[in-house]
C-alpha cells in the first residue's frame, strides 16, 4: 500500500449533521485523462498556520496520485484563479481572501457558507471547478470532514483496500453534497408551493424588522437549502417584488396580521406572520413541524417529497420548541429594574402600573415587540391589597398590557413560586404566560396523585386553562449537575400530554452542555418522537427502546439496563435541584467502609460497554489513521463512551476525593 499524507482530522465531531444533494450537471469531471492533468488544488483559507492548510491540499493531491500515479499541482500563496482547479476553503464572506476571490469570479461563490454553519461543509461542481465549502477556521473538524469526504466518496479512494493496478483516466460524477449544521435529514426531499419549485421563491423579510424576524427569515434560508438543497434569495421589502415570494413578518406586500399566528397561501406566495414577534416564530414553528416535518433540528418525515398546497390558518398555535433564547430574560428581575430599584414594589398600588408604562414606553419599544414583566424576587408586598399575590400582580399586568395594546407590543411574564396559580380573572390578549415549576418532582409524573408536590404543580396549571395564553417552561432536562445521571426518562411522555390539554405549548429549558456527557443525544431524540407524536405510555416505550438501539448499537441492551437500574435505585421524589449522593447514595457500613454493592453493579454495566477498538497496527500510514479515527468518532461505540462520564461523575460526588483511588481499584477487581 502506498505510504501517502493525509493528516487533516482536527476535532471531534460532538452534533449529528445531515447529507443531502442539491441540483448541478450531470456530466463528469475530469481528474486524470491519458496519465496527465492540467488541475490545480487550491486553498483559499485564511488560517495562520499554513501547515494545517498545506495538509488539506496535500491529502488530495496524494489520493489522487495513489490511484492514478499523476501529481496534481498545488496553489496554496497565490490568489490567481486557475483554469481547472480543486478548491477548499471559505468562498463569500469578509475576510480578504474570499472578497478577492468573489470580485475575480462571483458566479462561482454564489454559495454563501452561512447555509451550511459553522460547523457544516459543502461539495459542488461549477464548470471547470470543484470547490469544497467549508468555515474558515482551522479549529472546525469540518473541513477535514469535507476533505476525508471528497476523498473517499468522490474520488473513491480507500488506504485499506488491496492495492489495485494505477488508471490512466480518472473522472467523478458531480458530488453536490451539503453537511447541514442546522438540519438533521439523511436524504434530499423535493419541495414545492403552489406548484413551483421551492428554489424560484424569494424569502422577503420587513425592511427594518427586529432581529427575531430577521433570524427567522435567515434560518428560513437555511434550512431550505438543507432540506431540498434549493438557494433562494434573501431581501427585505424595500426590493421589487419577485414572483413568488416567502413572506416573513408583516411585509409592505400583504395587510398587517390580526390574529396571533398566520399561515397561509394566497397561490402565488407563502405568508408566515403574525399580530407580534411571537406570534410570526409560532407560524414559522407550525410551517416546520406540520408541513416541513422538522421537529426542532430534526426531520421527522418519511422522505417523500413536499407539496405546500392550499394553507390557510389565522390564530393560536401550540408550540414545542426544544431551546428558549429568551431563558436569562425570564430570570432577571425586570419589573424593579424598570422602576430603578431593587425592591418588590407594591402591585395593587395603581401608581406601579403608570411607572411600568412610562418606564417602557421610554424605551420606544418597535412594534410588535415583546416586553416582559417579570417579578421573580422571592419577596413580595405585605400589606393588605398584596395579599392574593396573583391577583395584584396580573391585575398589574394586564393594566400595562392594555395601554401597549394599541402599540401592537405583547407583553410577557412569569407564573412563577408565588404567581404560579392564575389570578380569577382572565388576562389581555396581549399577554403571554409563561408557566414555571422548576421545583417540580421528575420521580414522579405531575399527574401521579400520590405525589404532593405534583399535584398542587397539576393544580395551578390547570388553573390557567381558558385565562390567557399560557406557554410551559419544561425544566426536567435541567438538571444542575450534568452529567451526572438523571433518571427521569419515565415522565417525558405523560407530562407533555397533561401541557398539551392545558396550554397553548411547552419549551424545554435545557442543559446541553451538560446532557451531551450524559444521555444528551437520547433525550433530545426521544422528546422530538414525543412532541411529533401522540404516544401511548406503551407505544412510548417501545419508541425508547428503538431510539436507544439506534444510537447505541450492540451497547444498547447495556444502556437499558443501566438506566433501568438506576431509575428503581434512585429516591423516589428528587428535583433538577437534588444533589448525586443525594440521588443516589453510597452507604457507608458501620467500619466506615463504602458500600460500592450498587456501584458495584453499575460499574459491571459500563465494564461490559467500554470495549476499547482495536488499536491500528504499528507502521500504520497517517491516511490509514485518519479513515481509522473517522470510523471511531462516528461509531456507537463513541456514543457509549461519551456516556459513560456520567457514571464516574456520580461516584465523584459520592465518594470522598482521598478515597477515589482506593474506591476505584476495588471497582476494577485491582489488588
Amino acid at each position: 500500500m502506498k505510504k501517502i499524507l493525509f493528516a487533516f482530522l482536527t476535532g471531534i465531531f460532538c452534533a449529528v449533521f445531515a447529507f443531502t444533494t442539491f441540483g448541478a450537471e450531470e456530466k463528469s469531471f475530469k481528474i486524470v485523462e491519458n496519465g496527465e492533468s492540467d488541475l490545480f488544488v487550491s486553498s483559499r483559507l485564511s488560517w495562520k498556520d499554513k501547515d494545517i492548510n498545506k495538509d488539506l491540499v496535500q491529502s488530495i493531491i496524494d489520493a489522487v496520485k495513489a490511484k492514478t500515479g499523476v501529481e496534481l499541482k498545488e496553489s496554496i500563496a497565490d490568489m490567481q484563479l486557475k483554469d481547472r482547479e480543486i478548491v477548499i476553503g471559505y468562498i463569500k464572506g469578509t475576510n480578504n481572501t474570499a472578497k478577492k476571490r468573489a470580485a475575480a469570479d462571483p458566479g462561482v461563490y454564489e454559495l454563501d457558507v452561512d447555509l451550511v454553519g459553522p460547523l457544516g461543509w459543502a461539495i459542488f461542481t461549477y464548470e471547470n471547478r470543484i470547490v469544497i465549502l467549508t468555515p474558515d477556521s482551522d479549529m472546525s473538524a469540518a473541513n477535514s470532514e469535507a476533505v476525508y469526504y471528497f476523498i473517499s466518496e468522490g474520488l473513491g479512494y480507500d488506504p485499506f483496500a488491496e492495492e489495485t493496478e494505477s488508471v490512466s483516466n480518472l473522472s467523478i460524477k458531480p458530488i453536490n453534497k451539503v453537511k447541514s449544521h442546522y438540519l438533521d435529514i439523511d436524504s434530499l426531499v423535493g419541495v414545492t408551493a403552489n406548484g413551483v419549485d421551492i428554489g424560484e421563491y424569494t424569502i422577503v423579510y420587513p425592511a427594518g424588522a427586529s432581529k427575531t424576524v430577521v433570524d427567522l427569515a435567515e434560518n428560513l434560508r437555511r434550512v431550505i437549502f438543507a432540506l431540498s438543497g434549493r438557494i433562494v434569495a434573501l431581501v427585505d421589502d424595500s426590493q421589487p417584488a419577485a414572483a413568488h415570494e416567502i413572506l416573513v413578518g408583516n411585509t409592505n406586500r400583504a395587510d398587517a396580521a390580526k390574529a396571533y399566528s398566520v399561515l397561509k397561501t394566497d397561490g402565488t406566495n407563502i405568508i408566515v406572520s403574525g399580530a407580534t414577534d411571537e406570534g410570526v416564530v409560532a407560524a414559522m414553528e407550525l410551517l416546520y413541524r406540520q408541513y416541513f416535518s422538522i421537529i426542532g433540528t430534526t426531520y421527522i418525515g418519511n422522505g417523500e417529497d413536499i407539496a405546500l398546497g392550499n394553507i390557510s390558518h389565522e390564530g393560536d398555535v401550540f408550540r414545542s420548541v426544544n431551546e428558549l433564547p429568551e431563558y436569562t430574560t425570564f430570570f432577571r428581575h425586570t419589573v424593579a429594574s424598570l422602576l430603578g430599584t431593587d425592591k418588590t414594589p407594591c402591585f395593587s398600588d395603581s401608581a406601579t402600573a403608570d411607572k411600568l408604562i412610562s418606564a417602557i414606553k421610554a424605551t420606544n419599544p418597535v412594534n410588535g415587540s415583546t416586553v416582559y414583566l417579570v417579578n421573580n424576587t422571592g419577596s413580595y408586598c405585605s400589606c393588605a391589597g398584596c395579599g392574593g399575590k396573583s391577583e395584584a400582580f396580573f391585575s398589574t399586568v394586564n393594566t400595562v398590557a392594555k395601554a401597549l395594546s394599541g402599540d401592537n407590543i405583547t407583553v410577557a411574564t412569569l407564573a412563577y413560586r408565588e404567581t404560579l396559580t392564575a389570578p380569577s380573572f382572565a388576562l389581555e390578549s396581549n399577554v403571554l404566560v409563561y408557566f414555571a415549576a422548576p421545583d417540580m418532582c421528575l420521580g414522579h409524573t405531575l399527574g401521579d396523585g400520590s405525589c404532593e408536590t405534583n399535584k398542587a404543580i397539576k393544580t395551578a396549571l390547570e388553573s390557567w386553562k381558558n385565562k390567557a395564553r399560557v406557554y410551559v417552561l419544561d425544566f426536567s432536562q435541567d438538571y444542575r449537575y450534568y452529567p451526572s445521571t438523571l433518571p427521569n426518562f419515565d415522565i417525558i411522555n405523560a407530562n407533555y400530554k397533561l401541557y398539551t390539554e392545558n396550554a397553548n405549548g411547552v419549551m424545554y429549558v435545557w442543559c446541553k452542555f451538560g446532557a451531551v456527557l450524559e444521555y444528551g443525544e437520547l433525550r433530545y431524540s426521544i422528546i422530538n418522537r414525543v412532541i411529533s407524536s401522540n404516544l401511548s405510555e406503551e407505544e412510548f416505550s417501545a419508541a425508547k427502546k428503538e431510539i436507544i438501539a439506534d444510537l447505541y448499537g450492540q451497547d444498547a441492551e447495556a444502556m437499558e439496563k443501566y438506566i433501568a437500574l438506576f431509575t428503581e435505585k434512585a429516591l423516589d421524589h428528587f428535583t433538577i435541584f437534588t444533589k448525586p449522593q443525594e440521588m443516589l447514595p453510597i452507604a457507608k457500613t458501620e467500619n466506615g467502609e463504602y458500600d460500592l454493592t450498587i456501584a458495584k453493579e453499575l460499574y459491571a454495566i459500563w465494564k461490559g460497554a467500554y470495549r476499547r477498538h482495536d488499536a491500528p497496527a504499528d507502521g500504520i500510514t497517517s491516511i490509514e489513521e485518519v479513515f481509522f479515527k473517522y470510523d471511531y468518532i462516528t461509531s456507537d461505540y463513541y456514543q457509549t463512551l461519551h456516556s459513560r462520564v456520567q457514571f464516574t461523575e456520580w461516584l465523584r460526588w459520592n465518594i470522598d476525593r482521598l478515597d477515589m483511588f482506593y474506591v476505584s481499584k476495588e471497582l476494577a477487581g485491582v489488588k
